[in-house]
């Protein structure tokens, strides 16, 4: 399933966004505090739309963890529960799913004595109670690519929390604290007997590797040609193991989305290339649509330099820059045909 478009209101930083023409791979670029991240908040609640409780998951992952119900407000725009949040997308063959966050309200009374319980018996004055509005908890209500709609209340009070079930569009959400436990992943890669497919696009970065296997306590092993033994890829360098954590999580959401915050963290600069050759080839592979963020010049120059090689990928991946000024903002996608121009011109690209 790949998305065409992506609207976003209300959410978090944005009155209004719309994204046009998404690709198989695209790139998020812009200053730092745009909305990079937003879009990817926004589009993660969106497919996972049946399940509340991944209000709670966005948050933690920006280190804004929920305490009270009323912490839900940030997930609104200048924090105003009263315009709800909306976010919707079409997909390449014009099947639409849409998503309503609104606040469940609860009302709260606060006496306001004017003359702050002072001269009681000369200036004596009714107090007057003040009603407030408090968030008690969220509903969620979606419509997805099959017609089917659902509307879940939410409140993390709530227990137990109900099983809220699978979405209809297998989605994973990586950013850098994350990036790196990939032990799981890569079991299940083996489990699916999808061990050979990683190795075939390891090889295009080195021809050295021959196999990847799991080994105890959850650590991954890589076979090196000429090597009497397995090595613990941590010993491979940072850049092997976060694509092999990128190409394990891309297997795992096979015609689905992949969704990757800041993907350069972490990498020298000299890995990007190869990081952008692996996700290229296993997009199409496993037919996985890619939505990722940088402010790295470095990053958007491998990006566009894999792209400019391989024929093969025409028409199948998106440069989309978010400028924002005077608090409006605008977004310019760089397709295809113009990426390329844009480098060769050095004109801005973040």
């Amino acid at each position: 399933m790949l998305l065409k478009s992506v609207n976003i209101n209300n959410f978090r930083g944005f009155k209004n966004l719309q994204i046009k023409d998404l690709k198989l791979v695209n790139l998020l670029i812009g200053k730092n505090s745009c909305g990079k991240t937003s879009v990817l908040d926004a589009l993660f609640l969106l497919l996972g739309g049946n399940n509340p409780t991944l209000s709670v998951v966005v948050q933690n992952m920006r280190q804004m963890f929920i305490r009270s119900d009323n912490d839900f407000k940030y997930l609104f725009n200048d924090f105003n529960i009263n315009d709800i949040v909306n976010v919707s997308a079409e997909t390449a063959d014009n099947k639409k799913m849409s998503l309503e966050i609104s606040p469940l309200v609860g009302l709260f009374g606060a006496n306001n004595s004017s003359n702050n319980g002072e001269n009681k018996e000369i200036f004596s004055q009714p107090s007057t109670t003040e009603v407030h509005k408090l968030m008690i908890g969220i509903r969620y209500n979606f419509t997805g690519i099959s017609g089917k709609s659902s509307s879940n209340d939410f409140s993390i009070t709530l227990k137990p929390i109900p099983n809220y079930g699978m979405p209809e569009v297998l989605v994973e959400y990586r950013n850098t604290s994350n990036m790196l436990f990939m032990g799981q992943a890569v079991n299940d890669l083996i489990m699916n007997k999808s061990e050979n497919e990683m190795v075939d696009i390891l090889k295009e970065i080195s021809n050295d590797i021959i196999g990847i296997k799991m080994g105890a306590d959850n650590i991954v092993y890589v076979d090196v040609k000429d090597k009497k033994e397995l090595l613990p890829i941590n010993v491979m360098g940072d850049g092997i193991v976060k694509i092999v954590s990128i190409l394990a999580s891309l297997r795992r959401v096979k015609n689905g989305v992949l969704l990757i915050d800041e993907i350069e963290n972490g990498l020298h600069f000299s890995s990007l290339k190869s990081l952008w050759k692996a996700i290229f080839k296993a997009c199409q592979l496993y037919n996985v649509q890619i939505l990722a963020t940088t402010h790295s010049y470095e990053c958007i120059k491998s990006f566009c330099n894999v792209y400019d090689s391989n024929n093969k990928l025409s028409d199948e991946i998106s440069l989309i820059r978010l400028d924002k000024k005077n608090n409006e903002l605008r977004v310019v996608s760089y397709n295809e045909i113009n990426i390329k121009t844009a480098m060769e011109n050095e004109m801005e690209v973040r």
